[in-house]
């Protein structure tokens, strides 16, 4: 799963940005003194500019938007990318429910097991949170 993630991200190591990034100062992330504690924990996204996407990846824990006219930018190559990247992550917390329902109902299942489901299912939780948050934004954003 990881797999595809990476072959995800590839072409945008070697991409020419044409699209703009927001942190306040250039660098495409809220900086965490600008982040409020539960954008740290991967919590409300609410803060970042008017009109911009919340992109379903962070640089080190904090959000990244994307900047591109009044849609977010729903047409351009990161925004493309954003819906694979939010497809890939949707598709990967539906399998580890399944997992997860599998797991849970052996009775064999041990304490280390457990906590590793734990924390795959609090990263997709995670996950699923933020795409969340960057369609509700989105949704509000469009007339009626």
């Amino acid at each position: 799963m990881l797999d595809r993630l990476a072959r995800l991200f590839e072409p945008l190591w070697r991409f020419r940005w044409r699209e703009v990034a927001w942190d306040g100062q250039g660098a495409g992330c809220v900086p965490p003194a600008a982040a409020s504690e539960p954008e740290r924990r991967g919590g409300a996204m609410g803060g970042g500019p008017e009109g911009a996407r919340l992109l379903p990846w962070t640089n080190e824990g904090r959000p990244c938007y994307l900047l591109g006219g009044s849609d977010g930018g729903s047409d351009g190559y990161v925004s493309r990318m954003a819906d694979e990247v939010e497809r890939v992550q949707l598709g990967m917390a539906g399998d580890l429910l399944g997992h997860a329902e599998d797991l849970l109902g052996d009775r064999r299942a041990t304490a280390p097991q457990l906590r590793y489901l734990a924390a795959r299912l609090t990263e997709a939780l995670r996950d699923v949170h933020r795409i969340a948050e960057s369609r509700g934004a989105r949704s509000r954003r469009q007339p009626p």
